[in-house]
């Protein structure tokens, strides 16, 4: 994918809310967000891992979450407190790994039991 540059920034936000254990300062490294050239993607490219949880990660970077259709943020349960408030629905994708938001696809080879949700109490 061609992409353009639109703008650079620090990675650094603030977020406000009681969100993510009262911890109020984040850093997620210098931060670029591009537009596809050949579609109407933006991108945030962030050099730090962040958990998608603040809209402030889009605000720090010029960018207004409502001006957009669609927001995709890549996360099981964090994204939802933090877009609610400009998204009025959700569309959750399961995707495979250590954290994917249908416990029964994660298999455990020493865990106690029962335990829920693989077995009933």
């Amino acid at each position: 994918m061609k992409v353009l540059v639109q703008s650079l920034h620090s990675g650094q936000f603030s977020e406000h809310q009681p969100r993510h254990g009262g911890i109020v300062h984040f850093d997620q490294g210098p931060t670029a967000v591009v537009r596809s050239i050949e579609s109407p993607l933006t991108l945030i490219l962030a050099s730090r891992r962040m958990v998608p949880f603040s809209l402030q990660q889009l605000r720090s970077c010029d960018l207004e979450p409502r001006a957009f259709r669609v927001l995709v943020a890549k996360g099981v349960h964090a994204p939802l407190a933090a877009y609610r408030e400009v998204c009025d629905t959700f569309l959750r994708i399961n995707t495979p790994g250590s954290t994917c938001a249908d416990l029964q696809q994660i298999h455990f080879r020493r865990r106690r039991t029962p335990m829920f949700p693989w077995e009933d109490e």
